[in-house]
């Protein structure tokens, strides 16, 4: 376990419990700035608050700029820039905005980050049901891949990478999910639910999808096909890369 250090700014509360040690952290100490914090093989980001009680399986990160809500049971990791909560933890909002959502139906007035804007697809809708239409013509990017996302549940997160090259565009076609895009500087929470809205996430674009309803699932269409090179999995690097990480 690392000694508090004043240089160091994620707050860990009393009473946390690291389950894989049993190691319990004194009254908020204060670690991890410059990299993540290990304690054993569970890695603590900068930036993170972790409230009273809560307890840490083992072998999970809490990425960078998190908040764990008090009583919490955390069994997963958790995505960088979200908020955390329940037993087991599932995410519930982000550090970055006051409001736990922000839905399409609003989008007029909703700030996306950099590289990052909402699709509408041509729809159709009588008594025979709703037809939506992806007419690759007519859409901002040039697919080369699609995929599924399906059989998830609210305490799934999906995404948690950036592409170095790649722009997607997300669409829920049944259910709903929450999206969580930032460029670096700025972070905005989308709920999708619709199958004619979709949100373009550009390249170098931190995504993270979570709070999937049970009946969720998520089509993406992709203008470049699979690279693993083209991922980026750490957002301490995704800032550097971005050059806001001196």
């Amino acid at each position: 376990m690392p000694e508090p250090d004043s240089s160091h700014n994620a707050i860990v509360a009393e009473d946390v419990e690291f389950a894989d040690d049993t190691i319990h952290v004194g009254s908020r100490c204060i670690l991890g700035m410059h990299g993540d914090v290990e304690v054993g093989p569970t890695r603590i980001g900068s930036s993170v608050v972790i409230e009273p009680g809560v307890i840490i399986s083992r072998g999970v990160t809490v990425g960078s700029h998190s908040l764990v809500m008090a009583g919490s049971v955390v069994n997963s990791n958790v995505p960088p820039g979200s908020i955390v909560e329940g037993n087991p933890a599932k995410i519930v909002g982000s550090v970055r905005r006051d409001s736990p959502h922000s839905y399409l139906m609003d989008k007029a007035s909703l700030s996306l980050p950099d590289r990052c804007s909402f699709v509408t697809l041509q729809h159709v809708r009588d008594l025979r049901g709703e037809l939506c239409i992806a007419d690759y013509d007519l859409l901002p990017i040039n697919p080369k891949r699609v995929f599924f996302v399906s059989t998830t549940g609210p305490q799934i997160a999906r995404g948690i990478h950036a592409h170095r090259k790649c722009s997607q565009i997300l669409i829920a076609i049944a259910g709903s999910l929450t999206c969580l895009v930032s460029d670096g500087v700025t972070s905005t929470e989308v709920r999708l639910r619709n199958p004619w809205d979709g949100l373009l996430m550009g390249p170098m674009v931190w995504g993270t999808q979570y709070d999937f309803s049970h009946d969720a699932r998520l089509l993406v269409l992709a203008d470049h096909p699979y690279a693993r090179d083209e991922y980026i999995e750490d957002y301490g690097e995704f800032l550097t890369e971005l050059g806001l990480n001196s």
